[in-house]
């Protein structure tokens, strides 16, 4: 989910080149803006109807009521400066990329003003290689300055997916950083891996049902891969990683699913035609929780998998496939759950500057590792997408999408299983000027 208004963040690359009456100097790699009108159907992805809400229902106050009938128009803008400091540093044949991009973003919500908020992002990239090693060290930084007091869906109401939308949309800072060193031994190669993401929350918590109570976490991993070039351009790993998992305690519940993990993993990855691009790793996930998870067994085997496949068959189309499945920690601070999520999408070029593009993403949140009442939860959250995107030349792009996301509850017997289903429709139009 993005913060502004949709689930599905589809960026047509632009062109760069100069207008006449601007002449960017060399260190100043990208000047933008973009423009964002959208209408959203289901702000809170909620599945409440006033039926639905219990005659006591009373949310804290200052936090906004979730219900299905709570939609919105969405002004989105969001300036963007890059700067390539690769000149300031010598460049040369070593230093190969070092760039800094700043990103604010400045949502109105219309109909709901405790969704307005403002982010900022700042993204950095540093790339150095020579004749046999290679590093690559990357990170974003995202401070939102957004509303400290979460939703409440009446009766406690939600589908698993459902509160994510408005969490990013709340006060908090989040991160992500990753750096691997790759040296090569002839066909064979090594390449040492670290990676760094958290969620500092900065909202409130309320011990009543139904109120979101996001809380902390994080995920610190290290280890290697070992590689065989089958080709110069496609190659099979090994690898294995160590790390740990952190997640906040309520102050009000004594869980709390901290845990140590192991993961031996395969993988291929490169060019193993010319049309087809892959990155892909998959192995067993070995973990070891603290006592005070919510789960009959502490040691736990499951599996982790992630990769994208893209494919390009002529030079107008274009197939990409990613996927990610892991163990996570609950953003509620209560089940260890697994999180399974699927992206296609088909791009096909029909003049030029013209691009269409439709796909679908299925995004599954399963609870049923976990031993507590609300552990017979298995929801699977569902969106179809189309769009067309069309480039004025050094100007910029419009982009006109539509998407329809639903979720939907997967087990039966459960309380509630009707109205933790939602449905929202989005409608984007979107200008992006270059300079």
């Amino acid at each position: 989910m993005n913060a502004s208004c949709g689930p599905v963040k589809i960026l047509k690359a632009t062109r760069t080149e100069d207008l006449p009456f601007f002449s960017k100097p060399s260190w100043l790699s990208e000047l933008s803006l973009d423009v964002e009108e959208c209408y959203d159907s289901n702000v809170y992805l909620s599945g409440v109807d006033h039926q639905f809400v219990p005659p006591s229902f009373a949310a804290p106050s200052g936090s906004a009521v979730a219900r299905k009938d709570r939609s919105s128009f969405v002004t989105t803008v969001s300036p963007r400066i890059g700067l390539d400091l690769t000149p300031l540093f010598g460049g040369g044949k070593t230093l190969q990329v070092f760039s800094l991009a700043y990103e604010p973003s400045f949502a109105i919500y219309h109909g709901e003003s405790d969704e307005s908020n403002d982010a900022h992002r700042l993204i950095s990239e540093l790339k150095a290689g020579g004749d046999s090693f290679f590093f690559d060290l990357g990170g974003s930084l995202r401070f939102v300055d957004g509303e400290r007091m979460a939703p409440t869906y009446p009766g406690g109401f939600e589908n698993a997916g459902a509160p994510t939308g408005p969490r990013d949309r709340r006060k908090q800072l989040n991160g992500q950083a990753a750096a691997d060193f790759e040296y090569d031994l002839g066909p064979w190669f090594l390449r040492p891996i670290a990676s760094y993401l958290f969620w500092d929350m900065k909202t409130k918590q309320e011990d009543v049902e139904g109120y979101q109570n996001y809380v902390d976490r994080s995920e610190l991993a290290g280890g290697s891969d070992v590689g065989y070039r089958l080709s110069s351009r496609f190659a099979i790993t090994l690898g294995y990683r160590y790390g740990h998992q952190f997640q906040e305690k309520l102050r009000f519940r004594e869980l709390q699913s901290n845990n140590d993990f192991q993961r031996v993993l395969v993988g291929l990855e490169g060019k193993p035609w010319s049309w087809l691009d892959m990155k892909v790793q998959l192995g067993p996930d070995f973990r070891d929780y603290a006592s005070n998870a919510p789960l009959n067994h502490q040691d736990r085997v499951t599996y982790y998998g992630q990769g994208s496949i893209t494919a390009t068959p002529t030079e107008r189309d274009r197939l990409t496939f990613t996927f990610n499945e892991w163990l996570w920690t609950s953003q509620l601070g209560q089940i260890p759950y697994f999180d399974s999520r699927y992206a296609l999408s088909y791009t096909r070029t029909l003049v030029e500057d013209l691009d269409v593009e439709i796909g679908g993403i299925a995004h599954r949140y399963d609870y049923t590792i976990g031993d507590a009442p609300n552990s017979a939860r298995d929801d699977l959250e569902y969106v179809a997408f189309a769009g067309m995107y069309y480039a004025l030349g050094s100007h910029g792009s419009v982009d006109l999408t539509y998407a329809f996301d639903g979720g939907s509850n997967l087990l039966d017997h459960v309380d509630n299983g009707s109205t933790r289903a939602f449905e929202r429709h989005l409608v984007t139009l979107k200008a992006r000027f270059t300079f």
